[in-house]
């Protein structure tokens, strides 16, 4: 035992005499911190332009009067807009925070407006639950968060029996579920290639602003969204299921981009000047 730490040690003092290091690695090494001393520093990150102009165009978002905000070649859901796509599956809580269900629809009228949604209350287990009729006027705010989104609806009842059961085939003439809307063609002036309805964009007292309208993609995709008042929006003569808008192909590609959220816009160098 100690004939092997005597030999360890000696290794040891080997290996430390070996490792003493030259005139030649002193000059190396003062080169070395010479050359580290004469490196000039990296220059400062700029700050992102475009990020500055994100937060510009949130705080408008979020302060706008009307249902979209824009910025050359892009127009923003704002918090005045409501999608009724989005709307649509979010869920229902009372006044009290209790969940009640989940929107179902909502039924748009002659004279452009929402004036009721449809809820269900989610059945027993989420099975197959009964939809009920309530105004548009209950519901008290809509709250987006991300993907998340929730109504709160102005009355307190812990449940929805004891409201207007909802029947779709029951529906008075002149008025129509809004999202049987979604993926009717619109007729496009100079082309055999229609749009698509994607969205309904609603004002907060429920009046249909805006349609979403998908154009030029192949397959669903690569297709472009933008906005059409929706007083530009008449019902084909020939098919209770096609649209015109007197819109053509041209006035399509040169319309700006709709986006419902600023993470959705890609900033190219123009949106930076």
């Amino acid at each position: 035992m100690k004939r092997l730490l005597t030999s360890t040690a000696v290794c040891a003092v080997v290996l430390g005499m070996n490792a003493q290091p030259s005139l030649a690695d002193h000059h190396g090494q003062d080169q070395k911190k010479a050359e580290e001393l004469n490196k000039v520093a990296p220059a400062a990150a700029q700050p992102d332009i475009s990020e500055k102009l994100r937060l510009e165009l949130r705080h408008k978002a979020e302060m706008a009067e009307t249902p979209v905000v824009r910025h050359e070649g892009a127009a923003i859901l704002s918090s005045k807009g409501l999608s009724v796509r989005q709307l649509i599956g979010a869920s229902a809580l009372n006044s009290e925070g209790v969940e009640l269900g989940e929107v179902e629809d909502t039924i748009l009228g002659r004279d452009g407006y929402v004036k009721t949604v449809v809820l269900n209350d989610g059945g027993f287990f989420g099975m197959a639950g009964d939809d009920v009729a309530v105004a548009f006027d209950d519901m008290a705010k809509v709250v987006r968060d991300g993907d998340d989104v929730e109504a709160h609806i102005t009355f307190s009842d812990a449940s929805l029996e004891n409201h207007t059961a909802f029947d779709a085939k029951n529906l008075p003439a002149g008025q129509k579920l809004v999202s049987e809307m979604f993926g009717d063609d619109v007729d496009i002036e100079g082309t055999d290639r229609d749009a698509e309805i994607h969205d309904v964009i609603l004002t907060p007292d429920g009046r249909a602003t805006y349609v979403v309208l998908e154009f030029g993609g192949i397959l669903d995709i690569g297709d472009k969204r933008v906005l059409v008042e929706y007083e530009r929006l008449s019902l084909s003569a020939d098919d209770d299921e096609k649209y015109t808008a007197s819109l053509s192909e041209e006035a399509i590609l040169k319309s700006e981009g709709f986006y419902y959220t600023l993470a959705e816009v890609k900033f190219s160098d123009k949106y930076n000047q």
